[in-house]
């Protein structure tokens, strides 16, 4: 899931619009969210600084990179950033759309099922 806001807004305004959106989400496709249902989150965001008129996207490297700050958490508390092996994601990745793609077809089959015609 991916939520992109266009405005300003104070981190609190920001933590309670994801918390609306996310009720209103899960609301739409009748389900209820773990008690931290939120893994894995990306925020990524420009500042208003004193002193610019336009927002400000860090950046490091000579202004090359925008900056990155990685960093774990548990339970709302800060925690020790773990890297995360890319081989083992892309392999879930693939295994989920493959799962996928595997519902899609039993659904097509019974769609077909449904139109076969009996001499």
């Amino acid at each position: 899931m991916r939520i992109v806001f266009q405005g300003a807004a104070t981190p609190q305004q920001v933590g309670k619009a994801v918390q609306e959106i996310l009720n209103n989400t899960l609301e739409k496709l009748e389900t209820k969210g773990k008690r931290q249902p939120i893994q894995n989150a990306i925020i990524e965001f420009t500042l208003n600084l004193q002193g610019h008129e336009e927002p400000q996207l860090i950046v490091v490297d000579e202004g090359t990179k925008m900056l990155t700050i990685h960093t774990g958490i548990e339970n709302g508390e800060l925690t020790e950033y773990v890297p995360v092996d890319r081989t083992e994601l892309l392999e879930k990745f693939d295994r989920m759309v493959e799962e996928g793609k595997k519902e899609e077809e039993k659904e097509d089959d019974v769609i077909d099922a449904e139109f076969t015609e009996v001499e």
